[in-house]
């Protein structure tokens, strides 16, 4: 008899803390609608600090609250990690507007679920906003499900160089040496940024296959592509980079561009190079 009164009271009393618990959030969240902007960040950190028992009130405001409401919700319940989350958070990439879309995907990448991958790669391949879907590819990169790796291939041909620069670093989080042709070919990208990206990765992976394309991109027309491109010849170590290296060094005024150059001869050589004025 005993033991039932000490197990009701036990019971009663862990009622009593979800509610309290409950009721806490629900008064934070109110607190998320206020205009003065210290008031929504102290509320966004008292409902972090609480953690799983404020995901289901946080999941509630997050299909009725208001705009602003809504989106500091997403932000919270990828931040706090509980599964509870990923069905709501998977329905807000739908149909949702632009901030609550990118959210959303962003949020996704941080539930560490496998549930979250097909309706992500259905965003990556079909969403209308660019940003929905470099995010959408982003998130697949955290991920790191290697069902997501063909989806993000495929996005390395998408219109946005946005997304072709997210769909690249996503595809390095996989650590497969298979794919470091494909990041050769994507240092001959129009857009700067997707170059860069790409040298960036091949330093990094240290492909013995990217010299030539390396030593091409050393006279690319932007400056931070062929500083990225010395640089990496440097890590790959293969010294027929020397020669154009020695060339940079010389013709290139730039202070930037000769300092990747002599960082680059002194991995492969040894020896400092200075350029004599």
């Amino acid at each position: 008899m005993r033991v039932k009164f000490a197990v009701f009271l036990l019971l009663e009393l862990l009622i009593m803390v979800l509610n309290c618990g409950e009721r806490r959030a629900c008064h934070y969240i109110e607190q998320l609608k206020s205009g003065d902007k210290e008031t929504r960040i102290d509320a966004s950190y008292q409902l972090l600090l609480m953690g799983k028992s404020a995901v289901e009130p946080l999941i509630q405001v997050m299909r009725s609250g208001d705009e602003r409401s809504r989106f500091i919700a997403i932000q919270l319940l990828g931040k706090i990690g509980d599964s509870r989350a990923v069905e709501p958070l998977i329905d807000a990439l739908v149909g949702e507007s632009l901030p609550l879309r990118e959210a959303a995907a962003e949020a996704l990448g941080k539930m560490a679920d496998e549930r979250c991958v097909p309706p992500l790669i259905d965003r990556l391949h079909h969403d209308p906003a660019p940003s929905v879907r470099a995010k959408a590819a982003e998130a697949l990169g955290v991920l790191r499900y290697i069902a997501a790796e063909d989806a993000l291939i495929e996005a390395l041909q998408d219109t946005s160089a946005e997304v072709r620069v997210k769909a690249l670093a996503a595809l390095e989080c996989f650590w497969d040496s298979r794919l470091n042709p494909l990041f050769v070919k994507m240092t001959e990208d129009p857009d700067e940024e997707v170059r860069y990206v790409a040298v960036q990765i091949l330093q990094h992976t240290r492909f013995p296959g990217a010299l030539r394309q390396l030593i091409k991109l050393l006279n690319d027309e932007v400056p931070a592509v062929r500083q990225e491109a010395a640089y990496a010849l440097g890590e790959i170590g293969d010294k027929r980079a020397v020669r154009p290296l020695l060339i940079m060094l010389v013709e290139y005024e730039d202070e930037a561009d000769r300092k990747a150059a002599q960082t680059a001869l002194k991995k492969l050589t040894g020896a400092e190079y200075k350029v004599l004025e």
